[in-house]
């Protein structure tokens, strides 16, 4: 048929698959928190197409990747290069540290921010824990992103590591950041909240320019959708309500376009009991 012949060239093309969803198969998906449908509006695709836009994943030259951290969820995917690195910034640690051990197991001083938790779950001699919220400035008991590197006394070009899980207070803590604040990071891991809010006109502007300002300094390499959070499904559009981003910076790589489709074989469901998002390309 006409219809499985067009499948397969998007499966070879794009890493996609056109799937004519039966109504009870949708009901269920949405019963299992799976899918979460959004209004079909022209708006809601324009928006949510130009913020994928802008997480485009490519491709670094020369670089391989690789799995760090938990097996599960808190691991992360990133570029398999830390030369010349003098720390990490760990913003969010909650009770699971993985992450933050295998950087500092490499020797990297690692700065730790989460004013949700009493400490790391466990010690390690390169940890450095506070107990601040990271926002857009700092204050009494929080930290900007600049702050949190300017106490570390980290100012050179490429010379740290970002990973950020703060659900929700990414998006102002880094419109709050400067481009040159950015200069610092070699690789940056965010975990993006709150696609779902793509009807809401402040929630959109801020997101559309923090990722227009992310894109300037770094390509996107890895894109993994959070299982914890539903697919969103705006009309025949589907979106991760939760995007875990791994960026790199485009003044230290260079790229090329990416044929790879998420997720990988590095890739694992942050939620063990259920299957992990097919993303495709991840192109739109």
């Amino acid at each position: 048929m006409l219809s499985h012949a067009i499948n397969h060239q998007l499966t070879n093309w794009l890493g996609l698959r056109v799937v004519r969803v039966k109504a009870h198969e949708n009901l269920m998906a949405q019963a299992a928190g799976q899918m979460r449908p959004l209004a079909n509006s022209p708006l809601a695709m324009e928006r949510i197409s130009k913020l994928g836009r802008l997480l485009r994943p490519q491709q670094a030259r020369g670089v391989k990747k690789v799995r760090l951290g938990a097996s599960n969820d808190c691991g992360y995917v990133c570029l398999d290069d830390f030369a010349g690195l003098e720390a990490a910034l760990s913003l969010g640690i909650a009770a699971e540290v993985s992450w933050d051990a295998e950087m500092a197991d490499r020797g990297l001083v690692v700065y730790q921010y989460d004013h949700t938790v009493e400490g790391p779950p466990y010690p390690h001699a390169n940890f450095r824990f506070h107990r601040r919220k990271i926002g857009a400035r700092a204050g009494h008991d929080s930290e900007s992103i600049e702050s949190a590197l300017a106490r570390a006394h980290l100012t050179q070009r490429h010379s740290a590591i970002l990973k950020i899980d703060i659900d929700d207070d990414e998006w102002p803590a880094f419109a709050a950041t400067s481009a040159a604040t950015l200069d610092v990071f070699t690789q940056v891991l965010a975990e993006l909240h709150g696609f779902n809010n793509v009807l809401d006109d402040d929630w959109f502007e801020q997101a559309l320019a923090v990722l227009a300002k992310l894109n300037e300094k770094f390509a996107v390499v890895h894109v993994h959708a959070n299982n914890y959070r539903p697919l969103l499904a705006i009309g025949n559009v589907l979106f991760p309500e939760v995007l875990e981003v791994t960026y790199a910076s485009r003044t230290k790589y260079s790229f090329t376009d990416c044929d790879e489709v998420f997720p990988g074989p590095l890739d694992s469901p942050n939620w063990p009991a259920a299957p992990d998002y097919g993303l495709g390309k991840f192109v739109y």
